[in-house]
């Protein structure tokens, strides 16, 4: 396979599971915010969703104040944030046409249709009120998109460029959330009104894992629990260590043509990674050394993307400039 062509299956795939967490996360905020009336607590509601769906620092650089208009906007459609939605959209739309001689047609005609449907429908005011059906349909693209490779995919090559982008960009994902939740628990915790419980069932909701959660533990809720299943639990398609696992499985299954040593670094690095989950002892750890761990695991996601961009002669190296709020 080009390497344009395994650069562009991987980039849609992480373009599309990005577009979905963007979406749910904007979703779940919006429907919380409206049982709130406290002006701090909504700033501090919106500067969550900048620091799980783009970047807080880039969000003031270009506006002068936090307010529901801007924020929106900034998520939604703004060309200045390259991971607004309908950039993301755009930027998927270019991926599945470099490559629609290995995918099938319907992913290809499904995304160019929500990106054009998306384009003129998001050009008016934006509303809190109004945009959950946009947010929606982005959420049933995603969900079809998945369907569609899994039912109708040969499973060679590009299948498994997919299945990495997507399993290394959720891993990514999910510690970035528990990241964000573990910063507003030190934050908050000397707060009078800190409730913490609302803390840890955020984090489940925003990584799409309540339900599996509470069906495992229908009578808790306690933050050890939680943060474990959602890095540890090996069941669960939306755990670190389940997407560790699952992105090993994928390249080991890739048949490139490459020479053993080429990727060599690439399988020692997912290894040791997995290693490093397996001997920390996550149950046991305070919400600092959590927030120590997540930000390592967070470069180690970086650096098993390069790696694997260099084994693979991808187009080059670039982070994602999301969660900078330090």
């Amino acid at each position: 396979m080009l390497s344009r062509l395994a650069d562009s299956l991987y980039w849609l795939s992480r373009f599309i599971e990005r577009s979905e967490t963007n979406a749910r996360t904007l979703s779940s905020r919006l429907i919380h915010m409206l049982e709130e009336s406290d002006q701090n607590t909504l700033n501090n509601d919106w500067e969550e969703l900048l620091e799980i769906c783009a970047s807080k620092n880039e969000y003031y650089a270009l506006y002068s104040r936090l307010n529901s208009e801007d924020v929106l906007d900034y998520l939604v459609r703004s060309p200045e944030n390259e991971n607004s939605l309908l950039q993301l959209l755009e930027r998927s739309r270019e991926k599945a046409k470099e490559s629609r001689t290995l995918i099938p047609a319907s992913i290809w005609e499904m995304i160019n249709h929500l990106y054009l449907e998306k384009k003129e429908q998001l050009d008016g005011s934006l509303r809190s009120n109004t945009i959950q059906e946009d947010l929606g349909d982005i959420l049933d693209m995603s969900s079809n998109f998945q369907g569609i490779i899994e039912s109708s995919m040969l499973r060679g090559e590009a299948y498994n460029f997919i299945k990495i982008g997507k399993w290394i960009e959720r891993a990514e994902t999910t510690a970035r959330i528990l990241k964000v939740i573990c910063e507003k628990t030190l934050v908050e915790k000397n707060n009078k009104d800190f409730q913490e419980f609302d803390y840890w069932l955020h984090a489940l909701q925003l990584a799409n894992g309540y339900d599996s959660f509470i069906m495992e533990h229908p009578l808790t809720l306690n933050p050890e629990e939680v943060f474990t299943f959602l890095i540890e639990e090996e069941r669960f398609p939306r755990s670190i260590t389940y997407c560790m696992n699952h992105t090993l499985l994928a390249v080991e299954q890739l048949n490139p043509g490459r020479s053993p040593q080429n990727t060599e670094e690439l399988f020692q690095l997912l290894e040791y990674t997995q290693r490093g989950i397996e001997r920390t002892d996550i149950a046991g750890m305070s919400v600092e050394e959590l927030l120590r761990f997540l930000k390592g695991f967070q470069d180690h996601c970086d650096r098993i993307h390069e790696v694997f961009s260099a084994a693979y002669n991808l187009d080059g190296y670039k982070s994602r400039s999301v969660g900078n709020s330090q």
